[in-house]
């Protein structure tokens, strides 16, 4: 049984709907590997983000993010690794792009070969790693789910519901930016330009990351 209104279920769609796509460090993630993977490596970015929502969805029925909530300090910790993450994921994307320019200028006229793909594992696991050190996920959680639903026999149904519904809408998102990004990709790998978008990404990671850290200097 769920203690959750039709009205009141259209409202938390059209606000999670916002959020999804909102850009923010799981479509920077997702368009940083797209880059170095292509759009394989970001449909199993997005596979691993939906496992990092999961997790918090979770999380939230069980009451950990309501202690996150009661204990500033360790959500302020979660923030801060999350813009570790965010800034050395920058940084690898632009010495990924450093390289590849210095292959090319190298080799001349000739496009430098196209290297490995990464793991799948790898790319799941950056996914998963990095939107469970995304402090905007349990403040979604606190903020915005936890308004939907009262307490009683149908809470936890009521919570996994809109749980459901914030994960899968999440990876439609993040899987239509990944195969439509993917298609800039292949464009410009074919051109010999690949450099071009791990610098942007890189630099773009490193911005976000610049920015949360004010935000948490600032709170």
């Amino acid at each position: 049984m769920f203690s959750l209104t039709t009205a009141a279920l259209w409202t938390y769609l059209g606000i999670t709907a916002l959020l999804v796509l909102t850009p923010g460090m799981s479509t920077a993630l997702v368009l940083r590997n797209t880059a170095e993977g292509g759009r394989r490596a970001g449909l199993l970015t997005a596979a691993g983000i939906a496992l990092g929502n999961s997790t918090w969805a979770v999380a939230a029925v069980v009451g950990l993010a309501a202690l996150l909530n009661r204990h500033p300090s360790a959500l302020t910790a979660t923030r801060v690794a999350g813009i570790a993450c965010l800034a050395w994921l920058g940084v690898r994307s632009l010495q990924r792009a450093w390289t590849l320019r210095f292959d090319r200028m190298a080799a001349g006229s000739v496009p430098p070969p196209h290297r490995r793909a990464p793991r799948a594992g790898t790319m799941v696991g950056e996914g998963m790693v990095t939107n469970i050190l995304n402090p905007s996920i349990p403040a979604f959680y606190l903020g915005t789910v936890s308004q939907f639903v009262a307490p009683g026999p149908g809470f936890v149904m009521t919570m996994a519901l809109l749980g459901s519904i914030h994960v899968f809408m999440a990876f439609v998102c993040h899987s239509a930016y990944s195969i439509a990004f993917g298609r800039v990709v292949l464009a410009l790998t074919s051109r010999g330009r690949e450099w071009v978008l791990h610098a942007v990404t890189g630099l773009a990671l490193i911005a976000l990351a610049a920015q949360s850290t004010a935000n948490v200097l600032l709170s």
